[in-house]
């Protein structure tokens, strides 16, 4: 076993928490809670994963709010819950591992009709496209009370989290989501404190990060994960992301994720691979959304070819600029690239697909150095959030 593959499956500290490994399974929305809440078909994906050997799996779209979900089969965070919660973190831990909540709120571009606030929200006045279709095309600018109650509402769940069993929150501050859209000029037009410049678009974010950790205190692990670009005309670029990398360090994160991309734009820029979207159109019944798959669809998930480690090159550049603990993400499926970011000085590995088509990834490794794994970045998992068996590998059915 090679030095860099010692150091990935040997034990490691994420903040106070201890890990058997550096591997992390990273947040994909499994499609796995059709009544807002955890299902025993959620809780088997993420035992699966730590039966295969990976040391902290993530659940994704762990919403902050009713109204921070963009799609009807997501859950929100609340007491209503509590017990499926419970199952869910109770059964990662009998299966020895650690589990952690992504925290999210899609902001803008919702779909699902709000249910308390009454209207789609944003930093700014937005059209929102994807929501057009059902009623909900313009997104109103967050009035102080609406910035003040979403600050309250991620405190409040990374409480819950904690109390339920979870071992660690991820924020979601990328992927064009809410706290991107206030780091993000072209889509941040506000002319109060919340806008303008970078330090003024931090302002919220950081407010999310100082307020929950001081509410939670040292001892829990508080990640975010941020884009290293937006990939678009106007957002984020890699300068921007470091500086935002330091504020967040310095505001108290124990690690940061890395990514890139934005959901309501060019997805490929985030996955890289094949496109769904014929899968997609041919499975939608909704006619808009076919509809709007057909005639757009090239322009969110445009050709570009997969390729190891697509986001090195930017990650090196916010690794120089932190002290804090960095948890590489973006493109990893060989066993050549976990040695790599172990090699480049990276703390952890966050790891989406390949561990989708081969739960057992780790382990195999563990056991065969030589192990190849067969993941072909069609993406087609990516498509399977509303399947009957949520997000799977259609290759081996898993």
């Amino acid at each position: 076993m090679s030095p860099e593959l010692h150091k990935l499956l040997s034990p490691a500290k994420l903040g106070s928490l201890q890990l058997r490994n550096r591997v992390i399974k990273t947040a994909t929305f499994e499609g796995m809670t059709p009544q807002g809440a955890p299902t025993q078909q959620l809780i088997d994906f993420h035992t699966r994963m730590i039966d295969g050997g990976v040391a902290l799996t993530t659940v994704g779209q762990c919403n902050v709010s009713a109204d921070a979900r963009n799609l009807d089969n997501e859950m929100y965070l609340h007491a209503g819950i509590r017990s499926p919660l419970d199952e869910l973190t109770s059964a990662v831990h009998d299966h020895g591992g650690k589990i952690s909540a992504q925290l999210t709120h899609c902001g803008y571009f919702k779909l699902n009709k709000p249910l308390e606030t009454k209207r789609t929200v944003g930093p700014s006045f937005k059209f929102n496209k994807l929501g057009a279709p059902y009623g909900r095309p313009f997104a109103y600018p967050m009035t102080h009370r609406d910035i003040e109650r979403t600050v309250d509402d991620y405190v409040r769940s990374t409480v819950l989290a904690r109390e339920v069993g979870f071992d660690a929150v991820e924020i979601m501050a990328c992927h064009g989501y809410l706290l991107n859209q206030f780091l993000s000029a072209n889509i941040n037009k506000r002319t109060d404190e919340y806008g303008g410049s970078l330090a003024n678009r931090l302002r919220f974010p950081l407010q999310v990060i100082e307020k929950t950790r001081a509410a939670i205190g040292r001892d829990f692990p508080l990640l975010v994960k941020l884009n290293l670009d937006d990939a678009c005309l106007g957002g984020l670029t890699i300068d921007d992301a470091v500086k935002i990398g330091q504020a967040f360090e310095a505001a108290g994160v124990d690690a940061l994720v890395t990514t890139a991309g934005r959901s309501p734009g060019n997805t490929s820029f985030i996955f890289r691979g094949g496109s769904p979207i014929p899968f997609m159109v041919k499975r939608l019944k909704n006619p808009f959304m076919k509809l709007s798959l057909t005639l757009f669809g090239r322009f969110q998930f445009p050709p570009m070819p997969y390729e190891e480690l697509y986001l090195l090159g930017m990650a090196r550049q916010l690794r120089k600029a932190v002290k804090c603990p960095i948890v590489y993400l973006g493109g990893v499926s060989s066993v050549a690239a976990l040695e790599t970011v172990m090699r480049e000085g990276f703390d952890f590995v966050a790891m989406g697909r390949a561990l989708i088509y081969d739960p057992e990834m780790i382990n195999r490794i563990r056991d065969d150095p030589d192990y190849a794994n067969g993941c072909t970045h069609c993406n087609i998992c990516t498509a399977l959030i509303y399947d009957p068996n949520g997000v799977h590998c259609v290759l081996t059915g898993r």
